[in-house]
């Protein structure tokens, strides 16, 4: 069975990251399913409650356990969600089906455009999706969005994660070393190192 998992909304300005919680569910799924893409979808910055810069995630995956991976889901949502922090209003999105396209539009809406929950709710209703919402469950705009997201033109962010006894210390990157992969790797990748301040890019400052 296909199935698409969107989820959006689940950090605070304090800490907590969906990207990454994306990244512990895909190994949890991957036990007993076979996840085929993980992506991360970024949507209109302008969005005046958005955490940083207004990505959700969606996880396409191949299973025969559907409740299992719905309940690891959810588990890993609410343990890794902000959940007493103001702004955080996590909505999770399933799509059992072969479709996404159904939603591209309303992806592009998201993208350019402020659009409600009730908007998504009811487009998601409408073609069979599951929804679960915390708190005012405004997280169900970017988990539908990301499930419909137009990935025909699209780049590949390649992100690692400090182990957690590493969690709160100073980070120790060598900046020359930066320097040389972004001249080596140009123009493949790039955000690595701002060209006019000379700032490295590819770590929390």
């Amino acid at each position: 069975m296909q199935l698409y998992i969107g989820i959006d909304d689940t950090d605070s300005k304090k800490g907590l990251c969906t990207t990454y919680l994306a990244a512990v569910l895909g190994e949890r799924l991957a036990a007993f399913s076979s996840v085929q893409e993980t992506r991360l979808i970024r949507l209109n910055p302008n969005i005046l409650w958005k955490t940083r810069g207004n990505g959700a995630v969606c996880l396409k995956i191949e299973t025969h356990d559907l409740q299992r991976v719905k309940s690891e889901t959810l588990k890993t949502v609410e343990e890794f969600s902000d959940l007493d922090a103001e702004g955080t209003n996590p909505g999770v999105v399933f799509y059992r089906g072969v479709e996404p396209e159904l939603f591209e539009s309303f992806y592009l809406r998201a993208l350019r455009e402020v659009v409600t929950t009730i908007d998504a709710e009811e487009l998601a209703e409408k073609n069979g999706c599951e929804i679960y919402r915390w708190k005012n469950g405004r997280g169900v705009i970017g988990a539908l969005a990301a499930i419909g997201a137009d990935l025909r033109e699209h780049t590949f962010e390649f992100i690692a994660y400090r182990q957690s006894e590493y969690w709160g210390t100073s980070r120790n990157i060598d900046s020359e070393s930066v320097r040389a992969m972004d001249l080596a790797t140009h123009p493949m990748t790039f955000n690595n190192v701002d060209p006019e301040t000379s700032q490295i890019l590819v770590a929390p400052s």
